[in-house]
C-alpha cells in the first residue's frame, strides 16, 4: 500500500507482484502472483480492502489497453 504520491507506507506488509502476459492469438492471458512473507501479512492486507483494491486495478488496466487497441 502506498500512500498518495505513491511512497510506500513502511508499517504495512510488503509484496511481490509478478504479472505476465501471455499472447494467444486474438486474446491475451494475465496472470497476477502477489506474495507476501506470511498468511498474517496476507490476512492484514485482504482486511484492509486488497481484493477490491486488486479488482480496481484490473478494471485500469481493461480500460488502458481498450484505449490502446482503439
Amino acid at each position: 500500500f502506498t500512500d498518495e504520491t505513491g511512497i510506500a507506507n513502511p508499517s504495512l506488509p510488503r509484496s511481490h507482484v509478478t504479472m505476465t502476459f501471455t499472447d494467444q492469438g486474438e486474446h491475451t492471458l494475465t496472470e497476477t502472483v502477489v506474495a507476501y512473507n506470511s498468511a498474517k501479512d496476507l490476512q492484514t492486507v485482504i482486511d484492509m480492502g486488497m481484493e477490491a483494491g486488486l479488482a480496481s486495478t484490473l478494471e485500469r488496466l481493461d480500460e488502458l489497453l481498450l484505449k490502446l487497441t482503439a
